[in-house]
């Protein structure tokens, strides 16, 4: 039996913060709710671009999500901007 690909992301994205060792303060286990303040992807950006977010902070500090999630979208942007085109808007993500 497949797996659906969305539960397949949710696990890698679970494998990942655990294998880097990542304390975060909340799990993943679907899109939406658990994504919207950009915690999650804020974590996945610190280990997958440590150079481009050194410190996750500087994202997470960011009280308003609107504006924490175009730093995501910029971070992100930049970090793989010769390998991966990001086709995520800021408003996708709240």
């Amino acid at each position: 039996m497949a797996m659906d690909p969305r539960e397949m992301l949710a696990r890698w994205i679970d494998y990942t913060l655990k294998k880097a060792q990542v304390r975060v303060s909340k799990s993943f286990s679907q899109f939406g709710a658990d994504v919207k303040d950009c915690y999650i992807y804020a974590h996945l950006l610190s280990i997958l671009a440590p150079s481009a977010l050194p410190n996750v902070n500087e994202i997470l500090d960011e009280q308003n999500l609107s504006a924490r999630a175009e730093k995501v979208i910029s971070v992100a942007s930049n970090a793989f901007q010769f390998k991966y085109k990001v086709f995520i808007e800021p408003g996708e993500i709240e």
